[in-house]
């Protein structure tokens, strides 16, 4: 808050700590959950030397939190293309998280293939998820099960959600055996009731093929 306080007396006067002032400042404001003014002065310092990269970093971060993906895209594609950007392999998940939560599928897995090839030391299970549902959507059914089966850990609904789906991805790989284990599994979690349901219709319908 003191610090705040005292970036405050230089943000808007011409001064020569006026670039890394307005940086700091936006960095609290970011620390404390008010983009809006971390936007603002994030956006001054965006094409400073010193400060640019970590800078456009932290402003396509923002707008994913904000759920604003056009505005993410129209920056950071212009970063990924050039490739300069230090944290590229960051930016290149949020884009391919913004392209998912647009429903443009084939995108998003071509964002991911870059984020995966920078080989990071962790991924999310929230990303594995996106990346295997990517994959179930666009038929590439191996790949989802590689990725469904990272997700499919927990007794919560997005381990739920990832069993069925790799119940459904086994079936479309007549792979049934695997198929009713995976439907089982998301049957006796019961996060979603709708899942459930769907989940104990093809775990029994499976039951009698393989009786």
């Amino acid at each position: 808050k003191k610090a705040r306080e005292y970036f405050a007396l230089l943000i808007d006067k011409p001064n020569k700590y006026n670039v890394p002032a307005n940086y700091y400042y936006a960095h609290i404001a970011y620390s404390e959950k008010n983009y809006e003014t971390a936007l603002k002065h994030f956006e001054r310092v965006s094409q400073d030397e010193t400060f640019r990269d970590v800078v456009n970093y932290y402003i396509v971060q923002i707008y994913a939190l904000q759920g604003r993906y056009d505005e993410l895209l129209a920056r950071s594609i212009p970063l990924l293309q050039t490739g300069s950007d230090k944290k590229t392999a960051e930016i290149a998940r949020l884009t391919a998280d913004a392209y998912f939560h647009q429903g443009d599928y084939k995108t998003s897995l071509t964002y991911f293939n870059q984020y995966l090839d920078s080989k990071p030391a962790k991924i999310s299970l929230e990303d594995n998820y996106e990346i295997a549902f990517a994959n179930y959507k666009t038929g590439n059914y191996t790949q989802a099960i590689k990725y469904f089966q990272l997700v499919a850990t927990a007794q919560d609904s997005l381990s739920q959600n990832a069993y069925y789906h790799l119940g459904d991805s086994y079936l479309k790989t007549n792979q049934k055996r695997f198929a009713f284990n995976a439907f089982n599994s998301a049957f006796k979690i019961k996060a979603d009731p709708a899942i459930t349901e769907e989940a104990l219709f093809n775990y029994a319908k499976l039951a009698v093929e393989l009786s």
